[in-house]
């Protein structure tokens, strides 16, 4: 958390073998530094973690044989930008793995240089006065495990879903194995807001 963001950087180097206990060769806890040029290899678990709202830059790196998952983010780090990157021999189809869980407050998921695969059901509620809003950029593709479904809203929090896809860029919501529930607009989902446009939903 009181790292430097503005002036850390890890650039042209190579990162093996971490990720004991559960956590990645490297970690960010609400923080934003730029990870570019770089090489992050053979984790027992995660590439990259990134947690507690961090912002992070990732680009032109080499993600190649983590366990788990190239990447991890939790849901309140989707700010962060992946781009230019390459991905083979990582866990979970080499995708950007996204925490399972309540999105309690407004964040964009980007269109990143790779696919995001949720960990399971994914919640957008905010509180009974103050909606939380998911943004999804066109060309985003978001891959939802076996009975997993993306709710929005909840029968008292409310929640809004923003997708809006274009003709050349449609967003994609399709499955991992097996059939996922699909979207659920709750209750309490803000209808005068939520929208969803050249959007591909499957399976």
């Amino acid at each position: 958390d009181a790292s430097v963001d503005a002036t850390s950087i890890l650039e042209y180097s190579i990162v093996e073998y971490g990720g004991y206990g559960s956590s990645a060769n490297v970690t960010c806890l609400s923080s934003s530094p730029t990870i570019r040029n770089s090489t992050l290899r053979n984790s027992i678990n995660y590439g990259l973690s990134l947690q507690n709202a961090s912002s992070v830059v990732i680009e032109s790196n080499t993600f190649q044989n983590n366990t788990q998952a190239a990447a991890y983010l939790d849901l309140l780090s989707l700010g962060s930008t992946f781009t230019g990157n390459t991905y083979s021999g990582n866990g979970n189809n080499n995708a950007i793995l996204l925490q399972s869980g309540t999105l309690s407050q407004s964040r964009t998921m980007k269109k990143q240089d790779a696919p995001y695969q949720a960990q399971g059901t994914l919640t957008v509620a905010g509180t009974p006065s103050t909606p939380a809003t998911l943004t999804i950029e066109p060309g985003v593709e978001i891959r939802f495990p076996n009975g997993a479904q993306l709710a929005i809203g909840s029968a008292t929090n409310q929640g809004a879903l923003i997708a809006q896809g274009t003709p050349s860029q449609p967003i994609l919501f399709t499955r991992t194995t097996g059939n996922w529930y699909g979207i659920y607009f709750n209750d309490a989902s803000v209808d005068a807001t939520s929208i969803l446009e050249y959007s591909i939903v499957e399976y």
